[in-house]
């Protein structure tokens, strides 16, 4: 590419490399190892005053990268704490799932909001949410009617804990309110729900009666 030249010729036409061709050289090289292509390298060494911005696009691009990296290595991790093959395909299935319904930066919010909780918090609102569950499935077997106030009350503590992890975003609870609607059957063998107990209907029952 001519992008390091040598500056001599011997008298047989070989080509002599003076210590500053030497110099070019290892400048060319350090510039590559950080990443540039040898097209951008060549600009950067033609002004000496496009190296600044030159860095400074490829730092923003890196820092993006790493947090790409980031992200797919605690998904990564994710998947394999606690799973078997087999349940490792069907977490595979709904986050396919999940991401035809959430934007990335929905998910991202999703994904930080649970970090910022803590593991110790989200286990809690784990077990409150089966509790509730619990409570709302003995009001169906009791025949309790979802216009009961109890039933209302219910209704709010399990939008008060959704909120939790969706921060009462409108759009990110109308995406999950579509995926189930549309994805019962996969999401219902995921999370070991019986996809038709009728409870999350219930539950939208009570919510129009409050």
């Amino acid at each position: 590419m001519g992008l390091v030249v040598a500056s001599e010729r011997t008298a047989s036409g070989h080509r002599r490399y003076t210590p500053e061709d030497v110099r070019h050289l290892y400048q060319v090289r350090s510039l590559r190892q950080l990443g540039l292509s040898l097209e951008r390298i060549r600009s950067a060494l033609s002004r000496s005053d496009s190296l600044r911005p030159i860095f400074e696009a490829q730092l923003a691009a890196l820092t993006t990268q790493a947090r790409q990296v980031e992200t797919l290595r605690s998904r990564i991790a994710a998947l394999l704490d606690g799973h078997t093959a087999e349940s490792l395909l069907s977490t595979l299935e709904l986050m396919s799932v999940y991401e035809s319904y959430f934007t990335a930066d929905q998910l991202a919010d999703l994904r930080s909001r649970a970090a910022e909780l803590g593991t110790e918090a989200v286990e809690g609102l784990k077990a409150s949410w089966l509790e509730l569950v619990g409570q709302l499935r003995r009001h169906m077997a009791d025949g309790t009617p979802a216009t009961d106030l109890r039933v209302a009350e219910l209704s709010r503590r399990w939008d008060a804990l959704g909120a939790k992890f969706t921060g009462g975003d409108p759009a990110i609870q109308a995406a999950a309110q579509r995926s189930w609607e549309e994805n019962r059957s996969a999401i219902s063998t995921q999370i070991e729900w019986p996809e038709d107990d009728g409870l999350v209907d219930y539950v939208n029952q009570a919510r129009a009666t409050r």
